[in-house]
């Protein structure tokens, strides 16, 4: 896909509500096959596509390996993303460089599948491919892009080279809120006036 198809995919899309990274690789993933092969890496990839990091946090991440880990150019070359997810946040890049990342990853694992020709158990179905079409109009409004100058973590300790954050991305407090309700009026033997009262009181706190 070239940035000129994906411009003019752009032109036809409004920034809208935001979706959930997780809800929504979840209905990309619940399409691919456990037992493929490429199926885990698939995945991974698909996930890794949707979240970058800033080159800054990069930089002082490779400063502190090297002037505190006393580590030589090669082995910070080496460092997995795995290790750097660890240290540094991350954030979902603009509609337009989503798109592309996203798309290549569906293109990448197209060529690999049709190379593997497995008519049995293929990973890129015909109904995973639908559904990714289907799923792109969330990319193309912005639903899952980081809004610009908002900063999606918050500091809980500093202290040392790195700072302790959480990520206010994704569903975690909303999930978290439907636990506490559940928990404390899952019950038959109050009123639907008492259940409301304490309801408010709960949501005010």
């Amino acid at each position: 896909m070239t940035p000129q198809h994906v411009e003019a995919l752009l032109h036809e899309y409004e920034s809208n509500t935001k979706l959930d990274l997780v809800h929504f690789q979840r209905r990309i993933f619940s399409l691919v096959s456990s037992s493929n092969a490429l199926a885990g890496t698939f995945q991974r990839c698909f996930a890794d596509a949707m979240l970058v990091f800033d080159p800054a946090d990069v930089r002082d991440l490779e400063f502190y390996l090297k002037e505190y880990k006393d580590l030589a150019a090669q082995q910070i070359e080496r460092i997995s993303r795995k290790y750097k997810k660890r240290k540094l946040p991350q954030m979902v890049p603009a509609r337009e460089p989503l798109m592309q990342r996203t798309q290549l990853v569906m293109d990448v694992f197209t060529s690999l599948d049709a190379r593997l020709d497995d008519p049995d158990d293929p990973l890129m179905t015909e109904k995973l491919k639908a559904e990714f079409e289907k799923q792109k109009c969330h990319i193309l409004r912005g639903c899952l892009s980081d809004p610009e100058g908002t900063p999606m973590y918050r500091e809980l300790r500093s202290g040392g080279f790195f700072k302790k954050l959480r990520c206010l991305r994704s569903t975690n407090a909303l999930e978290g809120y439907h636990l506490h309700l559940r928990k404390n009026f899952g019950t038959i033997y109050a009123s639907p006036e008492l259940l409301h009262t304490l309801l408010q009181e709960f949501i005010f706190r």
